[in-house]
């Protein structure tokens, strides 16, 4: 769609738009001003680049400790905004490096809302030593304006949004979405790998390709497969497909697995109830839903993993007679 003069495209094209995988280089003020996609909450745009994660930098100006994560509000000159960083374990700062009000630090998050107010999730918060950073992070920025930020994303030659029907039904576009990510999983089923890399593998494009002609009952073009496998792959964290087997690496150097209930999921959650129900009297009743959604998130391993990703575990769980129902959304171990 067209909105403000600039051409917006569906999210199957994101994938074409460098900026949509990176973490976009801004000052908080600019943060504190984006302004949403259209059509897509929770997604924000520089002119009509769509954004997710960004990197600011600037001074810790105020350190709220709470039960289940620590907000950091960050000053840069240009604005303040609340950092928040959850906390591994309930109470507890284990693995966390907290900086001291002053300290400089790089913040790199994805950008959210929590009750009308613009926040940052961070995924690190990176206390700076080099006095030249802050003053070189407002040059990169300066420049990222004028050179990068300044110019619409279009789409690569040949590719274009009437290559694929616009008015193919929804069902259509899940049922391509599924068979890709299917041929995805199915490539690294028994291996570690890098986005990056697989992004650039061309057995697995090849493959991509043959499935979706063979399995789809629409014909798409190969730009378009194309273009949706890059979608898939940018979002198999956050679809909760994979996890990070080393999560302490930046993300571009972050290798990956599928993610399994019986291997992962299955013993974190019942590591976390049999450790509640010993240690906290209220949880000799019953784990609500609620508690395990938030410890297992909290580990970094599962931070980017969606909340009904978790639930599912919970309920197979249920069904296969490890836990049951004490009422509702309540659960204790079978013992």
């Amino acid at each position: 769609q067209t909105w403000q003069g600039m051409e917006f495209f569906p999210p199957r094209f994101w994938g074409l738009d460098p900026l949509f995988s990176a973490k976009a280089k801004l000052n908080v003020g600019d943060v504190l001003t984006l302004q949403e996609y259209p059509d897509f909450p929770g997604v924000y745009c520089i002119l009509n680049h769509p954004i997710i994660n960004v990197h600011i930098m600037g001074d810790v100006v105020s350190v709220s400790k709470r039960n289940l994560l620590i907000v950091y509000e960050v000053d840069d000159g240009s604005g303040v905004i609340p950092c928040c960083q959850w906390r591994k374990t309930e109470g507890s700062d284990q693995g966390l490096v907290i900086p001291p009000l002053g300290q400089l630090v790089s913040v790199f998050g994805r950008v959210s809302e929590y009750r009308e107010e613009r926040q940052i999730r961070a995924l690190f918060i990176v206390p700076e030593e080099n006095p030249n950073a802050e003053p070189l992070h407002w040059l990169e920025v300066a420049r990222l304006k004028r050179t990068v930020y300044a110019t619409p994303f279009t789409l690569p030659p040949g590719v274009s949004t009437s290559s694929v029907p616009q008015l193919l039904p929804r069902e259509a576009q899940k049922q391509l979405k599924a068979v890709i990510t299917q041929a995805v999983l199915q490539h690294v089923k028994h291996k570690t790998f890098l986005l990056c890399e697989l992004r650039r593998d061309e057995e697995l494009k090849r493959n991509c390709l043959e499935q979706a002609k063979k399995n789809c009952d629409c014909t798409w073009a190969a730009s378009e497969i194309t273009c949706e496998l890059d979608s898939i792959i940018s979002n198999l964290p956050q679809d909760g497909h994979v996890i990070p087997t080393n999560p302490a690496r930046v993300l571009t150097g972050r290798a990956y697995e599928i993610l399994s209930d019986e291997k992962h999921l299955f013993p974190a959650i019942i590591d976390y109830m049999q450790r509640k129900q010993q240690h906290h009297k209220a949880a000799k009743m019953g784990v609500p839903e609620g508690w395990i959604v938030q410890a297992i998130k909290q580990q970094e391993v599962y931070s980017q993993l969606p909340t009904l990703r978790i639930v599912a575990a919970i309920e197979h769980l249920c069904d296969s007679s490890q836990i049951f129902p004490v009422t509702n959304k309540v659960y204790k171990l079978v013992t």
